[in-house]
């Protein structure tokens, strides 16, 4: 709790005043165990059935948390297995040409295929690197 005094001059009569000012400021998922007696007070299973509330809402917010880590993981997983597909077709395709007899397209094919792959893992570890953990 904090509280401030402030003293006023009265400058019509030279009577001082002196104002006095309080705030309270209760951060967290329950009220202050003052305001919580005060609740009882009212009413008696009130305290027991917020707490009841913020436990509910806690554990809904964890089991919220677990399915965006574990769809952010198949997400990852899914972008992998299909980046590496790709690559794999890609490779083979320049394999393919470089045995038909097309050095030129062959060269060009796989370097592009192998510069979008440095890429992407460039820009992976620069976009892992900003993310706050």
């Amino acid at each position: 709790m904090k509280s401030a005094s402030i003293q006023v001059d009265d400058a019509t009569d030279g009577d001082k005043r002196l104002i006095r000012a309080q705030a309270q400021l209760h951060l967290g998922a329950l009220d202050s165990p003052e305001t919580m007696l005060a609740y009882k007070e009212i009413d008696p299973t009130f305290p027991s059935r917020l707490l009841q509330m913020v436990e509910v809402q806690a554990k809904h917010r964890s089991e919220l948390e677990k399915q965006t880590v574990t769809a952010e993981i198949a997400r990852a997983s899914r972008g992998q297995w299909l980046g590496f597909a790709v690559t794999s077709i890609a490779f083979g395709v320049v394999a393919l040409l470089g045995h038909e007899g097309h050095p030129w397209s062959a060269t060009v094919l796989g370097s592009i295929n192998l510069v979008a792959l440095v890429g992407t893992f460039v820009n992976g570890r620069k976009e892992a690197e900003k993310r706050p953990d």
